[in-house]
């Protein structure tokens, strides 16, 4: 429902060893914030450590837990297409509440916070599949490379292990007007790259539909 917390990636890095860039706590201070300044790299790997995690945790209920197994099903970034239909709906809205800009329903420039916040603040503002802060608050990644739009899901666009082509990420921010802040925008940037305004959501996906 939300994008992934501060508290939610330090587990992923107590658990695995690894150790982010000097100023990374000094942008990811409170546990209940979603976790920023973390590559593209970075949010994949999230992805496949929590799979094995899920694999391994007895508490985890079928079939989701043998979908991992048989691995017909992977925990991933969402695809572009998949982001914008999640945020979107049936309906091609503009924001994910409606056509309408309602600025209290997310957190962006004309919000004055000046900050990501935390996640859940803004109950008014899910998507008709009730997925919260899909516009403002933090840009999220997708596994998308950044090409010509929409397009044709086979054409190689997903394909993981490609480390140096941009990615795309949608969403908006709190620096982001509200028009920066429709779900239809998009951007992208490198694979490499690390931004105070940029984390990253989960989904689970057809291991089919993307490759590495």
């Amino acid at each position: 429902m939300y994008p992934v917390t501060v508290s939610q990636y330090e587990v992923y890095l107590k658990s695995t060893g690894k150790t982010e860039a000097e100023d990374w706590q000094q942008y990811n201070r409170f546990g209940n914030y979603p976790v920023v300044r973390v590559t593209w790299f970075n949010a994949v790997d999230y992805c496949n450590w929590l799979s094995d995690q899920l694999v391994k945790n007895e508490k985890i209920p079928n079939p989701i837990k043998e979908w991992l197994k048989t691995e017909k099903l992977k925990i991933t970034l969402p695809s572009e297409a998949e982001w914008e239909k999640a945020a979107r709906g049936h309906d091609g809205r503009i924001y994910p509440w409606g056509d309408t800009f309602d600025k209290d329903r997310l957190n962006y420039s004309g919000t004055n916070i000046g900050r990501p916040s935390p996640v859940g603040c803004f109950e008014k503002g899910g998507s008709p599949f009730q997925l919260m802060e899909m516009s403002g608050n933090v840009w999220e990644w997708t596994r998308s490379i950044f090409a010509k739009y929409p397009y044709q899901p086979n054409d190689d666009r997903e394909n993981l292990s490609d480390k140096k082509r941009a990615r795309v990420v949608r969403g908006g921010s709190w620096v982001n007007s509200a028009r920066g802040c429709r779900v239809a925008c998009r951007d992208w940037d490198g694979p490499d790259s690390r931004g105070g305004f940029r984390g990253f959501r989960l989904c689970l996906s057809p291991r089919s539909a993307s490759k590495g």
